[in-house]
């Protein structure tokens, strides 16, 4: 359903936008969408004229190209479109909200009853023009300060793995943050072998480079040795395999 009424909007630069028909969208909005109504509110002409051909339908490879494939924000293509003064009620209401992030919980609730452990990659890639970007999310978790108290609201939801029984024999595969889950499966089978006896567990892992990117490395050495659960002595066993270091 779309809403149509007239209005006077007042922009975020303290400037007055022209008189203009304000679009209620019901639904989701298209990101030539977003470029349509940012034209009503440019003032140069050249800006005017590729905001309204990257909202038409021949200029949607170049749309493509300059958007998704460069993975733009909202605030570049602003600083691109510099005479643009977008009101700032319609630019929440044409931004599309950010999705959840969903990450494995790397941590045992009977080893860490009261905390819970993430493995997270931080996301970094360079685009096709050579451009430098981060992941939202995972680069502003790498950026806080463990000292700082910092309240993030969490949903917890039931994953595809079930929790093992202490009796069921594990062979776990997994490389690089894969191994989040299993951690914790591990985690908790060391303690419930202090009182009673459990299956063995043989883990295989790989990663790119021992030096880079080896997660938990003490964490699986420990309880590869001795009695530990991951021990070849008990019948278990761990496995790591670095695949840019072979010669």
């Amino acid at each position: 359903m779309v809403v149509v009424k007239e209005r006077k909007l007042l922009s975020i630069r303290g400037s007055m936008a022209p008189r203009i028909y304000e679009i209620i969208l019901a639904c989701g909005l298209r990101r030539n969408q977003l470029r349509l109504v940012m034209s009503f509110f440019a003032t140069a002409e050249h800006e005017i004229e590729r905001l309204k051909y990257f909202a038409s339908p021949e200029g949607r490879d170049d749309l493509y190209q300059y958007n998704q494939k460069e993975r733009r924000t909202v605030l570049e293509v602003l600083e691109d479109f510099p005479s643009v003064q977008m009101p700032f009620e319609w630019l929440v209401q044409l931004v599309p909200p950010l999705k959840t992030r969903a990450f494995s919980i790397s941590s045992s609730q009977l080893a860490h009853p009261n905390q819970v452990h993430l493995t997270i990659n931080v996301v970094s890639w360079t685009t096709p023009h050579q451009r430098k970007k981060k992941g939202l999310c995972s680069s502003w978790l790498a950026a806080l300060d463990p000292q700082d108290e910092v309240y993030i609201p969490a949903w917890f939801h039931k994953g595809s793995l079930p929790k093992p029984s202490p009796s069921l024999p594990l062979i776990l595969v997994r490389p690089g943050t894969g191994c989040a889950p299993f951690r914790g499966f591990v985690e908790e089978r060391a303690l419930q072998s202090k009182t009673n006896p459990t299956a063995p567990i043989i883990f295989f892992f790989g990663c790119r480079n021992e030096d880079g990117d080896y997660l938990y490395r003490d964490f699986w050495l420990s309880r590869s040795q001795n009695t530990g659960v991951l021990s070849e002595a008990l019948g278990e066993g761990f496995c790591v395999a670095f695949s840019r270091d072979q010669p």
